[in-house]
């Protein structure tokens, strides 16, 4: 129940003046990952058996693309018959800079130890990881986004094929 107009015009000028202001103390993806050579990684999600974690290394081998390793671990819930996976490996990572927006792909290969606590089954297997995201660079060695990644198994028949899709935040700091 405003009686002024004046009130009315006033909330939209505030928030645009908070956007570009955060906008512009934003700092250039590319510029910011060719200027460091490493970055690590944070990611942190849920799924269906509760509590993700992960971690990545990154060597800027290129300004437009980096090398590394990582590892994830999915909690496990028997009663939602979600098989708790642990895993590590190495990726190449192709980065797609557009201002403090960087777009990214990660394509590596994995070993992964699955534990299925309602089948009573466990493996330690071999298989690709896929990952898709996008994070903002908010200061010259931080950035935030959010990444979605399959897991899959090759070789062992009792899990072949996906058995694992995820939507984590992420957080990278260069040094």
């Amino acid at each position: 129940m405003f009686r002024s107009s004046k009130k009315l015009t006033i909330f939209p000028f505030l928030t645009s003046l908070i956007f570009v202001s955060a906008s512009a103390s934003a700092e250039y993806s590319e510029s910011a990952f060719s200027t460091y050579e490493h970055s690590a990684w944070g990611a942190i999600g849920f799924t269906e058996g509760g509590l993700s974690l992960g971690g990545d290394y990154e060597y800027a081998a290129d300004r437009t693309f980096g090398v590394g390793g990582l590892t994830r671990f999915y909690q496990s819930d028997k009663d939602q018959g979600a098989a708790g996976i642990f895993l590590f490996g190495g990726y190449v990572r192709p980065h797609f800079h557009r201002r403090a927006w960087d777009l990214f792909l990660t394509a590596g290969l994995a070993v992964i130890n699955i534990d299925d606590e309602a089948e009573d089954e466990k493996s330690t297997t071999l298989g690709p990881v896929f990952g898709v995201g996008a994070l903002y660079q908010i200061s010259k060695v931080m950035a935030v986004g959010v990444e979605s990644m399959g897991t899959y198994v090759w070789f062992d028949k009792n899990f072949r094929g996906k058995v694992m899709d995820d939507v984590m935040l992420r957080v990278r700091f260069s040094f």
